[in-house]
């Protein structure tokens, strides 16, 4: 898939930029987190220069590979760093994207009351968002259990909204599954 655009991508240098952070976001939602970590870095590079949205894309991306491959700390700030860019930029959509990412970093370092108080600051928005809905309640529900129930209610719901097809294939991405599987533990089938 990536490789039909490398050559594009050599005749205009902002296309290679925004195919590095592709490339990290699907690494890191496969789990190839040092592969993740590493697209995100060339795109960090100073020659790169990227602007101020895909740079704090490419440190969500790098944050989320860190933290998942446990260097939470490191993670976890880049995750943070990514954050305050976008409560800057007035992106909804990243910005939905970064305090997800935030979320899980601040479960993943011990830091249980700022994740719940940034889910706080999330949640209105999620309606307009019911695929990152069910996962920061997943993530979130690690520390506070009452959100268990609400996102295995979010994720039903996007299997009854999508078409079958998409949501298995979704649904079996390593990311997703791995957030899924304590959701769905009682029908272990739409798991195989």
């Amino acid at each position: 898939m990536f490789a039909e655009v490398e050559p594009a991508a050599q005749k205009f240098p902002g296309l290679g930029l925004y195919l590095l952070l592709a490339r990290a976001e699907v690494a890191v939602s496969e789990g190839r987190f040092s592969e993740a970590a590493k697209y995100a870095r060339q795109g960090l590079a100073p020659d790169q220069r990227p602007n101020a949205i895909t740079r704090a894309q490419l440190k969500r991306v790098l944050g989320l590979a860190l933290l998942r491959s446990g260097s939470k700390t490191q993670g976890e700030r880049e995750c943070e760093e990514s954050l305050g860019s976008f409560e800057k930029a007035g992106d909804p959509a990243a910005l939905v994207a970064a305090r997800l990412a935030a979320i899980e970093a601040r479960v993943e370092t011990g830091q249980s009351a700022n994740a719940v108080a940034l889910f706080a600051q999330l949640e209105p928005s999620l309606t307009s968002y019911p695929e990152s809905a069910w996962r920061a309640m997943a993530v979130v529900s690690r520390v506070n259990p009452q959100y268990h129930e609400r996102a295995r209610q979010a994720l039903a719901q996007l299997e009854r909204t999508w078409p079958s097809d998409l949501y298995r294939s979704y649904i079996k991405r390593p990311d997703i599954l791995q957030q899924a599987r304590p959701l769905l533990s009682q029908s272990n089938a739409n798991l195989k």
